[in-house]
């Protein structure tokens, strides 16, 4: 066989490679052999059926072994050392009858393979948050309470909002009252973001996230698709809070130098600096489109709540130009009906994960 970390030819009995001293494990379930990690490439068994070479245990071990797991491209940058081995503790291992028994190796785990994120978006980690503003926040007013507790699952979020740029790209629409490859895209209606995210996905040949009716004004989210989508509301105030619960991601005061909200126009996207978790521009500069049908709050908690079923005015969050504090705050929020176009609204892409 082939040793699992350098590649040389060794003995299909070896319990160490001779050149780099590798240990050699085997799968009790199918017999691979290759460096131990936290299962067997070959079965999938969890990483406790994956046990040293000669270690005398009474469990039967299949005589058929594997190819290596993997060639050394894949492996990391690491040089194991042969463990220090007591002859006490080779006498024990003839007695081991349970695999939680066995002596740990010193050899480290292959790096896990880690599904990458796609480009300028952020990964935004599962958790929990309180959506809505309490009764003493300054500006705060009934359409942001009750403060209810909601969890989020894992997601991806844009990191800017759509700029000018790609939108042309995907639309070839060129509608800007303030013109700039690098400016958000603006008089965005919430039906053209969601034209938008299909094409792009299937553009990208990504799933696309909705479906379409023939009316043009029906739409139903796919779940699960792994294509581009608008962000839920309350995954929207998860992540421009960005674990913080004050009134900005910024605590209890936003300044001119955080963030465009009294400028009267737009500037470039990514012009402020990001919150805690890599996102520009949730307060102010445009307005951003969500998924939801505006409603009223529940106290109840909820995980991954998608808004009513139904209504008349679809969700925008975050401020823009020339809104003021007030009305950027992470709990503000604000509706329109879906075909209205203006020149504060732009959105922002999501994805599953």
């Amino acid at each position: 066989m082939n040793c699992p970390y350098c590649n040389v030819i060794i003995d299909d009995d070896s319990k160490f490679c001779d050149e780099c001293l590798g240990q050699i494990y085997v799968c009790l379930t199918c017999g691979l052999k290759a460096q131990k990690s936290n299962f067997c490439s070959k079965c999938g068994k969890n990483g406790k059926g994956m046990v040293p070479v000669g270690t005398g245990n009474s469990l039967s071990q299949p005589t058929n072994a594997g190819t290596p797991a993997s060639t050394p491209d894949q492996q990391p940058n690491i040089q194991p050392q042969k463990p220090q081995v007591s002859s006490s503790t080779k006498d024990n291992d003839k007695n081991i009858t349970d695999i939680d028994d066995l002596p740990v190796s010193p050899i480290v785990s292959p790096v896990p393979s880690v599904k990458p994120i796609p480009d300028n978006m952020v990964f935004i980690e599962e958790g929990n948050f309180y959506m809505g503003s309490p009764e003493n926040e300054i500006g705060g007013n009934k359409y942001e309470r009750p403060l209810h507790k909601v969890t989020i699952s894992s997601f991806y979020m844009g990191m800017y909002q759509v700029t000018q740029e790609e939108y042309e790209q995907i639309m070839g629409v060129k509608q800007w009252p303030f013109k700039g490859h690098k400016f958000p895209a603006e008089r965005i209606s919430w039906f053209d973001a969601i034209e938008y995210c299909n094409k792009r996905s299937k553009n990208e040949r990504l799933a696309p996230a909705y479906t379409i009716m023939e009316d043009k004004r029906t739409v139903r989210p796919i779940q699960n698709a792994n294509g581009y989508r608008l962000p839920t509301e309350a995954e929207w105030e998860y992540a421009c809070r960005a674990g913080t619960s004050t009134a900005f991601n910024t605590g209890d005061n936003l300044k001119t130098t955080q963030a465009n909200y009294s400028l009267k126009r737009p500037t470039e996207v990514g012009k402020y600096d990001e919150n805690n978790w890599g996102l520009f521009d949730m307060h102010g500069n445009v307005m951003e489109w969500c998924w939801d049908w505006h409603g009223d709050y529940s106290k109840d908690s909820q995980k991954d709540p998608m808004g009513p079923t139904s209504g008349v005015l679809r969700v925008i969050r975050g401020g823009y130009y020339s809104s003021g504090t007030q009305n950027a705050r992470s709990a503000f929020r604000f509706s329109c009906n879906p075909t209205t176009k203006n020149s504060y609204t732009g959105f922002r892409l999501a994805r599953n994960i």
